[in-house]
């Protein structure tokens, strides 16, 4: 095993040359070299695509969208691109208010029926900033769907169950409505519910009629045509082992049924068509479009990194031009989505994989850098990835002492954050192997004393283990360090009800 992880450090040692970006041949190698790096790090299993005013640069497939089918990945390979789609559900709703149909300022109250919380208009939704609970973590949705598939087993979760949920009346604001920017998945499912209230036109339908045909995005399915598509043309999402050592594919046919916040299948060519049609104007008026990419004000005065739909980033940030973007996470896929308004560059990512977050947006910045006639940095990779297969095959004892190591020889060729044991320590909870991540829980919090995610993580421990007086001790201990923990504090008020 030694060996094995000491192979990741001699890839990493790797060195990318570039020369600038005045014509393909000056940043097509770069952009090979890096992609080439990243696959033998057995982190890029997918598709990338650079552009310059809607023209392919380059791009490049590596591995397989079904693993099953042997069938590799390609051009027209279409992935789940996750919350990539809020740029798109969110220019469908400005769509309707340039129409006259909504408003920026219509209460959401005024819409949907029975909804509790009076004070919230469409523009929170659009920048994140209503303040609502987000559902994909939360223990009062999850209950709220347990409850409903015990009671119908063939129960498939869809929109109305996160209205549902809300007004039911127990889930508090986490702050009120502008306060602050808190990124909410429910907000855009939410909107969804919205476009089809107002038009009477089933989400899907109306994305496909108003967004993805004017945009010629010929190739891109919305969830309810999945079924009807070539297998060997879609990718299925996989994420790693445990151990390292293979790729199991993610199921998520029970979570189709939620849209607005995800919902779309494409390719990188069909994702730059929409960046080419709505900064042509094929959607909204510039005008618009400039409020929506404009950060949201708070009630404090100040900006968040949010406009209406996308993740906005200023010149000089990342050592890099002005940037619009999104990116996606769902069920086994990763996507970035990545546009230059100065330079014209557009990147798009579309991995199947898991690959990790961080990573991620590492390669997207290498590229960017590239196509700029900037050195790029190599991207880092999960720690985590060479803990779990040590530990596997050597014991949670030696695995640490590997991370030790790795930390104090190669702190800058690999991810060391909270995060790695963190998520490693759910994982190996998550398959019962409870000695393994109480060692690793344990451990991150020795690294990370000052931070209250780790002591809720180890609440989360005991709380499984159904040792409720440890669990209240370490949520206890987390809120002590940041009291605003919002669902630390509601899973320790659950507590100590019982």
């Amino acid at each position: 095993m030694r060996h094995n992880f000491l192979k990741w450090a001699v890839i990493s040692t790797l060195i990318i040359q570039t020369s600038g970006c005045g014509e393909p041949a000056q940043y097509s190698k770069p952009i090979d070299d890096l992609l080439t790096y990243c696959n033998k790090m057995d982190r890029f299993n997918g598709v990338f695509l650079a552009a310059n005013r809607g023209q392919v640069l380059y791009t490049r497939s590596f591995g397989m969208a079904n693993r099953e089918l042997e069938s590799p990945i390609g051009p027209n390979t279409i992935f789940d691109v996750g919350s990539s789609i809020k740029p798109l559900t969110a220019t469908a709703v400005l769509i309707l208010c340039e129409r006259g149909q909504l408003s920026l300022e219509t209460k959401l109250s005024s819409i949907l029926a029975h909804f509790p919380y009076p004070a919230i208009e469409i523009r929170h939704l659009l920048s994140h900033t209503s303040g609502l609970p987000d559902y994909p973590h939360h223990p009062g949705f999850h209950a709220h769907i347990q409850a409903r598939q015990e009671a119908d087993s063939n129960h498939k979760v869809v929109n109305q169950d996160i209205l549902d949920w809300l007004n039911g009346g127990q889930e508090p604001l986490i702050t009120q409505p502008g306060e602050s920017f808190e990124y909410c998945n429910l907000g855009y499912i939410l909107l969804g519910m919205v476009i089809e209230k107002v038009t009477g036109s089933p989400f899907c339908d109306f994305i496909r009629n108003e967004i993805l045909q004017p945009a010629e995005m010929n190739s891109s399915l919305m969830y309810d045509q999945l079924a009807k598509s070539a297998p060997e043309f879609r990718a299925v999402g996989y994420r790693m082992t445990t151990d390292r050592m293979s790729y199991t594919a993610v199921e998520s046919a029970q979570w189709t049924g939620l849209l607005g916040d995800g919902g779309l299948y494409s390719t990188a060519g069909d994702m730059v068509r929409f960046l080419s049609a709505y900064f042509d104007g094929k959607f909204i008026s510039d005008e618009m479009r400039t409020q929506a990419l404009t950060p949201c004000r708070l009630s404090s005065g100040e900006s968040a990194p949010y406009g209406y739909g996308w993740i906005l980033r200023e010149s000089g940030y990342e050592n890099r031009p002005a940037t619009v973007k999104h990116g996606g996470r769902w069920e086994g896929f990763l996507s970035a989505f990545v546009y230059e308004p100065e330079t014209e560059n557009a990147i798009v990512i579309l991995t199947n994989d898991s690959m990790n977050p961080p990573t991620m947006r590492e390669v997207e910045m290498a590229i960017s850098h590239i196509l700029n006639g900037r050195e790029p940095d190599l991207p880092r990779f999960p720690i985590r990835d060479i803990v779990s297969q040590v530990l596997f095959t050597e014991g949670s004892n030696r695995a640490l002492e590997v991370y030790a190591e790795m930390k104090s020889d190669y702190h800058y060729k690999f991810f060391f954050d909270e995060h790695q044991l963190n998520l490693l320590g759910y994982e190996l909870m998550w398959e019962g192997k409870n000695q393994e991540s109480l060692a690793i829980l344990q451990f991150n919090q020795q690294e990370y004393p000052g931070s209250a995610n780790v002591y809720d993580s180890l609440g989360d421990y005991y709380l499984a283990q159904r040792d409720t007086a440890m669990a209240i001790r370490q949520y206890q201990v987390a809120l002590a360090i940041d009291s605003v923990h919002a669902s630390t504090a509601a899973k320790l008020e659950e507590l100590e009800r019982r």
